[in-house]
C-alpha cells in the first residue's frame, strides 16, 4: 500500500506546471469578478440582505416554523468553537 502523501496532484508533480495552473485559475477568478462588478472595485457595494437581482448576497435566511417569520440578517463570521483559555 502506498502512503497517502506519496501522490502528486498539482501539475502532475511538476512545479512549473503547478505554478501555471494556479496562475491561470487565479486569473480566471479575477476575470470573473471584473466581468460581474467592473474594474472600479472600491466603489462596488454588495448588500448584505435583500438579494433581489444581485449576483452575490451574504445573508442568513430563516425558515418559518411557526406563525412568525424572521427577516434575513447579514452574515455573521464567527467561529464554531470558542474556548476560555485563561480567566483571572
Amino acid at each position: 500500500m502506498k502512503h497517502p502523501l506519496s501522490r502528486r496532484y498539482c501539475g502532475g508533480g511538476k512545479l512549473r506546471a503547478c505554478r501555471r495552473i494556479l496562475a491561470d485559475t487565479l486569473e480566471a477568478a479575477a476575470a470573473s469578478v471584473r466581468s460581474a462588478y467592473g474594474t472600479d472595485l472600491p466603489r462596488v457595494r454588495v448588500k448584505a440582505t435583500d438579494c433581489d437581482g444581485q449576483p452575490v448576497c451574504d445573508q442568513i435566511s430563516f425558515i418559518a416554523a411557526g406563525a412568525v417569520e424572521t427577516p434575513p440578517i447579514p452574515w455573521q463570521d464567527r467561529p464554531t468553537f470558542q474556548q476560555v483559555v485563561e480567566m483571572r
